[in-house]
């Protein structure tokens, strides 16, 4: 009998270990879960804020879009308003197709940019303008002036005038006249607007600024 007790204390002391063991194997999958679940959780919490950012950065570029698209909309439209009205004693028109490929203008020629209909203050004179319709391109030769409102013009023999980039340039003697400064030189480049130009060989005249005594 004392025999058949000791077997089945060890017996019952081996399942109770047992027990302890699954018990312990069962905690710690639980615990390796709770963890996963907690990078899960975390892992899905970036994901919603960098779905969350990505919205918010595709919402501004398209706003970007859009305020860009209406700005190149009313340039256009402003620039469908500007007109060149051109005089001359005698044109001479290149033909291909049907349309002007190329216009020349002779005999103490004139341009005037006008806006709805209206002198801008930018004007254009010349012995002789050559438009290269299809580049966009004006040659102006003889006798060349550009007026820009009442305090700006350029003097000069001859330039070129590229209309898609707003700019003209020349090779010949220039004098450009800006606020009552006058500067001469030999080449230049500028906008088309004169705000902004660069004279090559340059010398000028320029009123010294004086302080009071």
């Amino acid at each position: 009998f004392s025999a058949r007790a000791e077997q089945a204390g060890a017996a019952a002391e081996a399942a109770t270990r047992e027990v302890a063991r699954k018990d312990a194997q069962l905690k710690e999958l639980l615990g390796g879960a709770g963890e996963e679940r907690k990078e899960l959780s975390t892992l899905r919490e970036r994901v919603e804020v960098q779905a969350h950012a990505h919205a918010a950065a595709e919402a501004e570029l398209m706003q970007q879009l859009e305020v860009r698209e209406r700005a190149a909309r009313e340039a256009a439209a402003a620039a469908e308003d500007v007109r060149q009205r051109l005089q001359a004693r005698e044109l001479e028109e290149v033909r291909s197709g049907g349309a002007a490929n190329r216009e020349v203008f002779r005999g103490e020629v004139s341009a005037v940019q006008l806006h709805q209909g209206q002198p801008t203050g930018r004007a254009l004179y010349a012995d002789q303008i050559i438009r290269d319709v299809r580049e966009q391109r004006w040659i102006l030769s003889g006798g060349v002036r550009v007026r820009q409102g009442r305090s700006k013009s350029l003097t000069t023999e001859s330039l070129e005038w590229d209309r898609k980039s707003g700019t003209i340039k020349g090779s010949e003697w220039v004098e450009i006249t800006d606020e009552g400064q006058k500067l001469s030189g030999t080449g230049f480049e500028a906008k088309e607007d004169l705000s902004v130009y660069t004279i090559f060989e340059v010398s000028g005249q320029f009123d010294e600024q004086k302080s009071p005594n």
